[in-house]
């Protein structure tokens, strides 16, 4: 079963992600952060960067860097799955 990423600032509509494999990116952010909802901020991109650079899963769009570059733009950001 897919599931679609949606992240948000905490006071505005959520937005989704591209993700091309959900669970395993669902997994990956579970093993780093914990389970979801999962709130992320400047802190965290060290560690997304890192994330980021693993590549073999991301053939074309990376979601960790687009995480990353939200992140840099709009502060902090909770990012859940929905079914």
């Amino acid at each position: 079963m897919s599931a679609n990423i949606y992240w948000r600032p905490d006071t505005q509509a959520r937005n989704n992600f591209d993700v091309g494999a959900p669970s395993d990116f669902i997994d990956s952010i579970r093993e780093a952060f914990g389970e979801l909802p999962v709130k992320l901020n400047s802190k965290d991109v060290p560690t997304l960067k890192g994330m980021a650079s693993v590549k073999s899963l991301w053939r074309n769009d990376n979601p960790y860097k687009e995480i990353i570059e939200t992140i840099e733009k709009v502060g902090e950001i909770e990012i859940w799955a929905e079914w």
